[in-house]
């Protein structure tokens, strides 16, 4: 259940840029309420199918299982990391933006710093995935 709202910590930042605030509330409530009903789903289609020996972790047990099916899955799940973890970076990258370039979060979104904005978090994204490829062996 901890994996599922690993990005709870957004909700602050992803309020602050959202258009209407009025409606978030509706738009966050409803977001939660597909996410809990899909793991839920998913969770109970995978006891159904392995039974009590399912790991924690769904993605172990259908890796074991069958080679293409496991090989999709850890593929479709690489791609939902890679397009969330600018989001996940979202209050750092701001926190940076205004320690380094001196751009406050408040200033206008639709400004002249958008296109420095979008290659400094691009930059960010880069320099994390090449410390992470070469530096695996020292966090494995």
């Amino acid at each position: 259940a901890v994996f599922v709202f690993e990005g709870i910590g957004l909700v602050l930042p992803l309020y602050e840029v959202y258009d209407k605030p009025m409606r978030f509330g509706f738009v966050f409530g409803t977001c939660m309420a597909v996410i809990v009903a899909l793991f839920a789903v998913v969770a109970t289609l995978g006891y159904w199918v392995y039974g009590p020996s399912v790991d924690t972790i769904l993605l172990l047990t259908i890796a074991r299982d069958a080679a293409g099916v496991g090989w999709t899955s850890e593929a479709l799940y690489c791609v939902v990391l890679l397009c969330t973890f600018p989001f996940q970076l979202l209050p750092a990258s701001r926190i940076l933006e205004q320690k380094i370039l001196g751009i406050h979060p408040s200033q206008d979104r639709h400004s002249k710093f958008t296109p420095l904005r979008a290659c400094f978090r691009t930059t960010i994204v880069i320099t994390c995935a090449l410390v992470a490829y070469y530096c695996e062996s020292q966090f494995a």
